[in-house]
């Protein structure tokens, strides 16, 4: 009989790294050129639970044809599609992975993608038993034949392009999800020997039959590319998108009240004329007003006249002029107010 799962929760330590980006054509997604990049790694320290499987479980669903590692990767994307219905999160704010440096290669983590966690995890490992349960009824349940995105295969985003050359858009096995949770629910015994298991063998590279070399990376990518597009998910209807290509059909003079290019002309010159008027009025308040000088007193003399540059002869000029067309109309004032004072 098989082992018994083993179930923890506790702190982990995820890392991230970008090695590098591609240029892909618009609709075709066809890659062009590849820049690699030296960025340092990125840590990500927060809560999880994981599910190490029996190794009898592994050994029996390989005994059986089918892929055990993509059938855990089956289980962590089927898992995170229903953790909002037991949390108050969403798919999103979860991810998964398969193996680390210190567990057996057999073993799933579910993360939070939050730094230290929010408490999700914790809340899911209290309920774990209920979740794989609601997980293998919704697998099962799938009218798909081997996998599609709405059981085993990862969660949709409409902002993100899937690279196929780099398994991003490649969908677990169903038939090796539902073997795995069978034997970790209990629902079937396991019964097997190790002499029976015949491991997979490794990937072999792709070669040509005349130079018995390798591909070049190019035709490698799209031969790869091919083949992963013929494995296209068996749902009753096909899945075949087609998207509009070409300039969108001109509008018609009756919905609109005026042309694209009368309206941005329109708005040229509003925008003009109203730039042109905060100008000038700032222009307006800038510009320093002339001060007026003060009343002279007959027994004060006059402040001494500034220094007059060769520059600004004709200014200086002026200004002296002023001052003493001021200055002497206070002294004519001053002496007509005199005898009067005298006679009182």
């Amino acid at each position: 009989m098989a082992g018994l799962p083993r179930v923890c929760f506790g702190e982990v330590t995820a890392y991230f790294g970008t090695y590098g980006y591609e240029k892909i054509r618009w609709y075709t997604l066809e890659p062009f050129r590849f820049h690699r990049l030296d960025l340092p790694v990125q840590s990500l320290e927060t809560l999880a639970f994981w599910i190490e499987t029996p190794e009898d479980l592994m050994r029996d669903v390989y005994s059986r044809g089918l892929d055990a590692y993509a059938g855990l990767r089956g289980i962590g994307y089927a898992t995170r599609m229903v953790l909002p219905l037991f949390v108050s999160a969403e798919t999103l704010d979860f991810s998964h992975s398969v193996g680390s440096r210190n567990t057996p290669w057999h073993t799933l983590f579910v993360y939070e993608r939050h730094p230290h966690g929010l408490g999700f995890v914790e809340k899911a490992y209290e309920s774990l038993e209920d979740i794989l349960e609601v997980v293998y009824q919704r697998v099962r349940d799938c009218q798909c034949e081997d996998g599609c995105p709405c059981c085993v295969g990862k969660p949709l985003r409409g902002e993100t392009t899937w690279n196929i050359e780099r398994g991003e858009g490649s969908i677990p096995s169903r038939r090796a999800t539902l073997s795995l949770l069978e034997g970790l629910l209990g629902k079937r015994a396991i019964e097997i020997s190790a002499a029976d298991v015949q491991r997979q063998p490794p990937p072999v590279t792709l070669q040509s039959d005349v130079t018995q070399k390798a591909l070049p990376i190019n035709v490698e990518r799209a031969i790869r590319r091919r083949l992963e597009r013929m494995r296209e998910a068996k749902v009753p209807h096909r899945i075949e998108p087609k998207p509009v290509v070409g300039y969108p059909a001109p509008e018609k003079p009756a919905t609109i009240s005026a042309a694209d290019v009368a309206r941005r002309a329109r708005h040229q010159i509003e925008t003009g004329r109203k730039r042109r008027k905060e100008t000038a009025k700032e222009k307006k308040l800038k510009k320093p007003q002339p001060e007026l000088p003060e009343k002279v007193d007959a027994a004060q003399p006059p402040e001494p006249l500034p220094e007059v540059g060769p520059r600004h002869i004709a200014a200086r000029a002026d200004d002296l002029r002023k001052q003493m067309l001021i200055a002497s109309a206070a002294r004519r004032r001053t002496k007509a107010k005199k005898p009067t004072q005298n006679g009182q």
